[in-house]
């Protein structure tokens, strides 16, 4: 896990190749009817022809992403309407691992994003998905570079193992790749092109993509899967089946393993944050989600650091004005 393809279509080709002699022409007629999807988008698009695409992908991130919708409501003008599009996107990919069981399906979805990509770049898009109307306006109007989308695309496409990974870089390297693009994309969308802010946003990516891995902890144990890095396990002493329950008791040595990788999450964090005055001030608004990161740690640590807490799942009621007050201290 702690590498990464540097091309999606090579890999989802020899996917599909392997897939599709596996199931035969039922499978192949499931691919070309597969030009519809995602329809569960297009479906809710069609049902309110009066939301514009730009309008979708906020609804989109505010249902799934309710803590970064705060922070992107604070940037302004396009930067804010490019943000929206750019997490939307994240979203529709993140979503076909937690809501698909077939591996064949979802690779097709993963392709059919691919496709959709490569026609916006090749000015060829026809699509008529929300998302892929607002990232056609948004990657033309900013030049915003295939690469980091492509980045996103690939760590998504390569699902976590059920025994989880083997060791806790692997899952900083996923953690990173997951989440540090969209920041890349944003600050580009901004006209920033400054080394440290793209250290900054390197460092976040890293401590909100594991702060994501903690919070995916308990959802995982309900799919009797296991996130947590495999060395992590065997210096606690710790069996896997420990956390692929359904039901949890937090053990002090289930504690100590989300400790340490909170920790590290946190040290990322700090990092991010020591480079603040470096980082140009147009940017650090952008940088917004360490505030709601910060938040989610300190509420794990008052609470032993018992991810299977019901208080895990719970919104922070003073959230919203702590990112109002960062951003008027021009801080993250």
């Amino acid at each position: 896990m702690g590498q990464f393809h540097s091309s999606l279509s090579p890999l989802l080709n020899g996917l599909f190749e392997r897939n599709l002699s596996a199931g035969g022409m039922k499978k192949m007629i499931l691919l070309r009817n597969f030009q519809l999807v995602p329809q569960r988008t297009c479906r809710s698009f069609s049902a309110r022809s009066s939301l514009s695409p730009a309008d979708h992908c906020t609804n989109l991130v505010k249902q799934y992403d309710y803590e970064n919708f705060l922070c992107t409501l604070l940037l302004t003008g396009n930067v804010r309407r490019a943000a929206f599009c750019i997490r939307a996107f994240n979203i529709e990919i993140s979503l076909i691992g937690d809501k698909t069981t077939e591996e064949h399906i979802a690779l097709m979805r993963y392709k059919w994003w691919n496709d959709a990509l490569h026609g916006i770049y090749n000015e060829n898009s026809a699509l008529k998905h929300p998302v892929v109307l607002e990232l056609n306006k948004v990657i033309k109007e900013h030049k915003l570079l295939k690469r980091q989308f492509t980045r996103l695309l690939t760590v998504r496409s390569n699902p976590i193992p059920k025994t989880g990974f083997k060791t806790m870089t692997a899952m900083e390297a996923y953690a990173e790749e997951s989440t540090s693009p969209v920041y890349y994309l944003i600050l580009q969308a901004a006209g920033l092109a400054d080394v440290n802010a793209d250290h900054a946003a390197s460092h976040l990516g890293k401590a909100q993509g594991l702060v994501n891995l903690i919070r995916s902890i308990p959802h995982h144990a309900s799919q009797r899967q296991c996130v947590v890095p495999e060395d992590l396990l065997l210096k606690h002493h710790i069996p896997q089946e420990v956390f692929m329950k359904s039901r949890h008791e937090s053990t002090k040595g289930v504690r100590d393993v989300v400790f340490e990788i909170a920790s590290s999450g946190k040290i990322h964090l700090d990092k991010a944050r020591q480079l603040c005055g470096d980082v140009p001030t147009a940017a650090r608004t952008i940088f917004l989600p360490a505030i709601a990161t910060a938040n989610y740690l300190e509420r794990l640590r008052d609470i032993d650091f018992d991810v299977f807490h019901h208080a895990t799942h719970e919104r922070s009621p003073n959230l919203g004005f702590s990112l109002f007050w960062a951003k008027l201290r021009r801080s993250y």
